[in-house]
C-alpha cells in the first residue's frame, strides 16, 4: 500500500524564536505542560534512540519523568537493550511528538547512569505493583507464555508481602539525559514548517532558525 495521498496541512500554530526564549529546556517544559493541560495521552512519552558500539541502532518509546535546568530523567531495566547500548555508547537521541499540536522536539545528547540512591528515590514513588513488576520482569528474555510472567509476578508479590518498603532491584535504575542540541518543530502550511535549532556552546545556548 502506498501512502503518498495521505497528506495533511498544518495550520494550527506558528512559531517564533521569541516564544521559545533563551533556554530550550524551559521551552520544552512549557510545551510539555501545555500538552498535559490539554489532557493529551501521555505527553511525556518520547522515542529514545540508542546505538551499540557497532553503531547498530534501536529505538523505543519511554516516559520522561522529570526535566530540570540541565537534563531529562527516565528509568528502566538495566538489563534491557537500551541500557546495554548506553553502557557501550552513551550518546542518544530523544524525540517528542504531539500530533494534536502539530509539534515535535528532537534532542541529542549524552546519557549518564544515576546513582542507586537517586534511582531508589524515584522507585519509592511508583505504585507497589509497578515495583513488583520491576522485580518480576527479565526484560527482553524469552517467555514460554504470559502465564510464566504472571507467575513470576505472583512469586515476587508473596516474597515481599510483609515488606513495608520494597527494595530497589539491582537490575533497575535511572538515567540522566544531558541535551547538547534541541530542534523545535512547528508544522506549517505547504510544508514550510518553523524549525529552531539550539546548540550549547561554552555553557550558553545559541538558537538558529533552520530550513524545514
Amino acid at each position: 500500500m502506498k501512502y503518498e495521498v495521505q497528506r495533511k496541512e498544518y495550520t494550527k500554530r506558528t512559531l517564533d524564536q521569541n516564544e521559545l526564549g533563551e533556554d530550550p529546556l524551559k521551552a520544552l517544559s512549557s510545551w510539555l505542560q501545555e500538552a498535559f493541560d490539554l489532557s493529551l495521552l501521555e505527553p511525556n512519552a518520547a522515542v529514545l534512540a540508542t546505538a551499540n558500539k557497532l553503531g547498530r541502532p534501536t529505538s523505543r518509546s519511554i516516559l520522561i519523568k522529570e526535566i530540570d535546568d540541565e537534563a531529562l530523567f527516565f528509568y528502566t531495566n538495566l538489563e534491557s537493550r537500551k541500557a546495554s547500548d548506553l553502557k557501550e555508547n552513551p550518546y542518544a537521541s530523544l524525540t517528542f511528538l504531539w500530533k494534536e499540536l502539530e509539534r515535535q522536539v528532537t534532542l541529542e545528547g549524552k546519557v549518564f547512569l544515576l546513582s542507586r540512591e537517586e534511582s531508589f528515590s524515584y522507585f519509592k514513588t511508583r505504585p507497589r505493583e509497578s515495583q513488583l513488576a520491576a522485580w518480576a520482569s527479565c526484560q527482553g528474555k524469552p517467555l514460554s507464555s504470559r502465564e510464566e510472567l504472571l507467575n513470576a509476578f505472583e512469586i515476587e508479590r508473596k516474597r515481599f508481602e510483609n515488606f513495608l518498603e520494597i527494595p530497589l532491584p539491582d537490575k533497575w535504575g535511572g538515567f540522566r539525559f544531558v541535551a547538547e542540541t534541541l530542534v523545535f518543530w512547528q508544522g506549517r502550511e505547504n510544508r514550510l514548517h518553523d524549525r529552531f535549532l539550539f546548540v550549547k556552546e561554552k555553557e550558553q545556548w545559541k538558537a538558529t532558525r533552520i530550513a524545514p
